[in-house]
């Protein structure tokens, strides 16, 4: 299941996840991601994705994981290219970030 990524008295409540096929196939299923950012030293695929909170988002993940969670697949495409592009710009805002 997905991995608590901070502590709940850290303030923000979001439902989070390493892993990149889950995330995608929320995003195709409309669900709402509020950020998503590089992690140091993560043996996951080295991002973390925020989604606004979701009381639906357990039962999906569970789905995934069991191999039940069906999308779209050109609507799939279409989000992964997005999120691709989102990669790219979260690079730069985080090399800009490093390099001032």
């Amino acid at each position: 299941m997905g991995k608590v990524v901070r502590k709940k008295s850290e303030g923000m409540t979001t439902y989070d996840t390493h892993d990149l096929g889950l995330a995608i196939a929320l995003l195709t299923k409309g669900h709402e991601l509020i950020t998503l950012h590089p992690v140091v030293n993560c043996e996951c695929n080295g991002y973390v994705f925020h989604f606004k909170p979701n009381p639906e988002l357990s039962k999906l993940e569970e789905s995934y994981w069991k191999g039940q969670f069906f999308v779209d697949a050109k609507h799939h495409n279409e989000v992964s290219l997005e999120l691709s592009n989102r990669f790219a710009e979260v690079e730069e805002e985080y090399n800009n970030a490093s390099n001032n």
